[in-house]
C-alpha cells in the first residue's frame, strides 16, 4: 500500500495523483449519499468558511500544525464569519456584494439560454425544479411566470395563477 499511496511527508507525484483520485471519488460518493439539498441553504460565504475551517482543522488533526493554534485560527474564522453575517443581514448593498443576487432565467416566457449556461444550470435541473412545483418539466415551462437561480443556487419557480 505504501508503494501506491506513499507515507506521511514522503509522497511522489504519482502517489499524490492516486491520493487525489481517491479523495475526489470519495467526495463524489459522499456528496451523492448526502443528497443535493445538503448545502442548498449555504451561501458562498458559508461554503468558504466551512472549507477553510475544515482545512485548518485537518492540518491540526494530522499534526501538520499544532492543534492549539489550529483551533484558535478556526475560532478567528468563525468570529469573522459572525461579523460578516451580522453586517450582511443589515446592509442590502453588502448582501448583494457578498451573497449575490437572484438571476432571472425566464424572459417574457422564454428560457434565457445564455443566462442558463452562464449560471451552469442543466436542462435536467430546470425540469426538476418545474416538477417540484407540479409542472411536467420543460414542456410546461410556459406555465411558469418566473424562473430564477437564487444566490444559494436553488432554482425558484413561480407559476402563473390558474383561474
Amino acid at each position: 500500500m505504501d508503494a501506491l499511496l506513499g507515507t506521511t511527508h514522503n509522497v511522489n507525484a504519482a502517489q499524490e495523483c492516486v491520493r487525489a483520485l481517491i479523495i475526489f471519488l470519495y467526495g463524489l460518493v459522499m456528496l451523492r449519499l448526502s443528497g443535493r439539498r445538503t448545502f442548498a441553504r449555504m451561501s458562498a460565504l458559508d461554503s468558504v468558511i466551512t472549507i477553510v475551517a475544515g482545512s485548518v482543522l485537518a492540518q491540526g488533526m494530522t499534526g501538520s500544525v499544532p492543534i492549539g493554534p489550529a483551533m484558535i485560527g478556526v475560532a478567528v474564522l468563525i468570529a469573522l464569519h459572525a461579523l460578516v453575517s451580522f453586517a450582511v443581514a443589515r446592509s442590502d448593498a453588502l448582501s448583494r456584494l457578498i451573497e449575490g443576487e437572484a438571476v432571472p432565467l425566464l424572459r417574457e416566457g422564454v428560457l434565457d439560454e445564455r443566462k442558463r449556461i452562464v449560471c451552469k444550470i442543466s436542462r435536467s435541473d430546470l425540469a426538476e425544479a418545474l416538477r417540484e412545483k407540479g409542472l411536467d418539466g420543460l414542456k410546461d415551462l410556459h406555465q411558469a411566470k418566473k424562473l430564477q437561480i437564487e444566490p444559494s443556487g436553488k432554482i425558484s419557480v413561480l407559476k402563473h395563477n390558474s383561474g
